[in-house]
């Protein structure tokens, strides 16, 4: 079994809150110094939640069938 991914992967490893880390890179990709970096962070980020919530949705479509 694999461990946690995205942003919870982020947030397991660094002990930092998933709502830290969003804030912290969304503001980064806003204004921060390190922006090109920041916003593929973030752009990363959110298409893996997005991914996540879709496959979940899947597999429970799945379930019910």
């Amino acid at each position: 079994m694999h461990g946690p991914t995205g942003v919870e992967g982020i947030a397991a490893a660094t002990g930092l809150g998933i709502a830290n880390i969003r804030d912290r890179l969304r503001w980064m990709a806003l204004g921060g110094r390190v922006t090109k970096i920041a916003m593929g962070l973030y752009a990363t980020l959110e298409w893996s939640e997005a991914y996540e919530q879709w496959r979940g949705e899947r597999r429970e479509l799945e379930r019910q069938r």
